[in-house]
């Protein structure tokens, strides 16, 4: 990840009482965010609002553009990644 490209802007975070979150993230240009895996079961949906990512899950890569929406499994390794100019906003739930 570029030191500061990356930032999340949470808007309901996980509780006792709600098992999901739903948060926004930026991303600048060249700004790359991995994870190893979250919990099993686990799934994310992914809307990207403005701008263009590449999702790698696992072995599968995908291309979003604005307004374009995926769920993936967020049990197995995945990397957000922003290689065009400018930023990229989505949003996570």
């Amino acid at each position: 990840m570029i030191e500061d490209q990356y930032h999340i802007f949470s808007y309901y975070p996980k509780s006792a009482e709600r098992n999901f979150e739903l948060y926004e993230i930026e991303m600048n240009a060249g700004c790359e965010h991995s994870s190893i895996g979250h919990s099993s079961n686990s799934m994310e949906y992914v809307l990207v609002t403005e701008g263009r990512i590449s999702l790698r899950v696992g072995e599968q890569e995908y291309f979003l553009e604005t307004e374009d929406a995926l769920c993936n499994n967020a049990s197995l390794s995945h990397c957000y990644i922003n290689n065009v100019i400018g930023y990229t906003r989505s949003a996570d739930f």
